[in-house]
């Protein structure tokens, strides 16, 4: 049907696809924001929650009070910290997450090449640099999810649905709500759908460049990389990048053909995507574009 629908910015709304999919069926907009999206889920009835857990409010906590040296928040003794902020920052007795190994030829993704703690960077192939703390926090596997379906009619749909980057600037909307970057539809040949960097996406309008890829003949695996090598590409930003040049982020692409065919791949490898069909549920890996040591 060419349809579309979504939501972004959304406060104490727990059920955001939904309002997404009530979006697209219930009004003449692709899109509703902020206080807007709010006063459409309360006309819909959906209830309002705190959706804050203590957990995250504890991991937030010990974000600001270590954020900078810049400020007057002091991080508590280590000792006092619950163990799920120890847990998600990977902490040590001195507030840092310990240092990664040197990894093999081809490096580590999804962070930066310095050490952490502000130590100067080590000697030799800047592709053996240790990840940073940031990379420690970053590349972790939760917070979006892509699902793409395919019926008996070969009728395709998909919703891609997240929390948002986490310590994000107020107002700063990702890739997931936005159609042709987060996720695409074409009923005639295909979906793609992404979790990562949402910025990254955004700027590449990814989803709808692997679509339009399929539309010119291309398989689903093949114009998932094209994306990917595009996206490594067009990311000169120097924050962006290790010390060898690759992005030092995370992307995924999901992709689902009408005729069935699917592919799943990453900027940064290993990794992995779920599939069920006749065959029953199970993952299969993604080709990456890169691999970590």
């Amino acid at each position: 049907t060419h349809r579309a629908g979504g939501v972004a910015g959304l406060k104490r709304v727990r059920h955001a696809a939904r309002l997404a999919q009530l979006v697209m069926e219930q009004t003449d907009h692709s899109l509703l924001v902020g206080e807007g999206a709010l006063q459409f889920a309360r006309a819909q009835g959906f209830p309002e929650e705190n959706l804050l857990t203590d957990k995250s409010r504890k991991i937030w906590l010990y974000w600001k009070q270590s954020l900078s040296t810049r400020h007057d928040w002091l991080p508590p003794p280590i000792e006092r910290l619950d163990p799920a902020v120890v847990e998600f920052f990977r902490l040590q007795d001195d507030h840092n997450p310990p240092v990664s190994p040197p990894p093999s030829q081809g490096g580590a993704g999804g962070g930066s090449q310095v050490s952490s703690g502000g130590a100067s960077p080590p000697s030799g192939d800047p592709a053996n640099y240790p990840r940073s703390e940031a990379d420690q926090v970053v590349s972790r596997p939760s917070g979006t999810i892509h699902c793409a379906g395919l019926d008996g009619a070969g009728n395709i749909s998909c919703v891609t649905t997240t929390s948002g980057l986490a310590f994000k600037l107020p107002g700063r909307v990702g890739d997931s709500a936005v159609i042709g970057a987060g996720l695409y539809v074409d009923n005639d040949f295909g979906s793609c759908g992404s979790t990562g960097r949402g910025e990254a996406n955004l700027r590449n309008v990814s989803s709808h460049l692997v679509v339009e890829l399929m539309r010119q003949g291309a398989s689903p695996a093949e114009a998932g990389m094209e994306a990917l090598r595009r996206i490594s590409r067009q990311t000169r930003e120097p924050h962006l990048l290790r010390a060898d040049g690759r992005p030092n982020f995370g992307l995924k692409l999901y992709i689902l053909s009408r005729t069935g065919e699917h592919a799943g791949v990453s900027l940064w490898g290993p990794a992995e995507y779920a599939v069920c069909d006749g065959d029953g549920a199970r993952r299969v890996p993604c080709e990456s574009l890169f691999q970590r040591g």
